[in-house]
């Protein structure tokens, strides 16, 4: 793992493996398993050069938020926070807040799935516009399911939200419709899962391409 983490990051070399190891002692001492210390490493190979007792701080942050040590998110949760400052972590709650949802429902959101923490404050605007205003979805629901907003906009979010109001003004999805599943679904699954089905399934498929590829060609043109 050592060797791996000095080609992804030179500077290990530099800081000498000795504070890696004490890096990676402080993980297995608090219960993380290896194969998750690997992967702290492949997200974030600076992350064995932190300052150790700000480490051990974080360590202790994120059990205390209720990451338990042995899962995965542990470490996505110490990598993140160890990437952001206060002050972002903070224009970040506030940008939450304002949609509604408590410090313990964005927590809770956090613990669930980290990166409901990393998107940024223009992208959780957007995703919380197309759910709570178009779309007619609780913030709460988003907190509940915080894996929807990490999803790309152009490529997912949008193009089915806009299919999703379709259906409803078809009448073939109630206005009071809310499925994950709808927007969780890889692409392949999808299509067979909410178009093929209906009836109108010709019309339901030339819509949703038309809004895919429109959003896919908006995306494209920014760069």
């Amino acid at each position: 793992m050592a060797t791996k983490a000095v080609k992804l990051d030179p500077r290990l070399l530099d800081a000498g493996l000795e504070k890696a190891a004490r890096i990676v002692y402080i993980l297995l001492e608090n219960g993380v398993p290896m194969k998750n210390i690997a992967l702290s490493v492949r997200m974030k190979p600076g992350i064995m050069l932190s300052n150790l007792e700000n480490f051990k701080r974080l360590v202790q942050k994120a059990s205390l938020m209720g990451f338990h040590p042995s899962k995965s998110q542990f470490v996505v949760a110490i990598v993140l926070l160890r990437s952001m400052t206060t002050s972002t972590w903070d224009k970040k709650l506030d940008v939450y807040r304002r949609w509604g949802l408590s410090q313990e429902e964005i927590l809770a959101a956090f613990v669930k799935n980290p990166w409901f923490m990393s998107l940024s404050e223009e992208k959780i605007t957007a995703v919380m516009v197309l759910f709570v205003n178009q779309l007619g979805w609780e913030s709460s629901y988003l907190a509940k399911n915080p894996t929807i907003p990490s999803y790309s906009l152009d490529k997912r979010l949008v193009p089915r939200a806009l299919l999703l109001q379709f259906l409803v003004s078809k009448g073939l999805v109630e206005k009071s419709f809310r499925s994950t599943a709808f927007f969780y679904t890889p692409e392949s699954k999808f299509r067979q899962m909410f178009i093929n089905h209906h009836s109108e399934s010709t019309q339901i498929l030339k819509f949703y391409n038309e809004k895919l590829n429109l959003s896919l060609v908006v995306n494209t043109s920014t760069f």
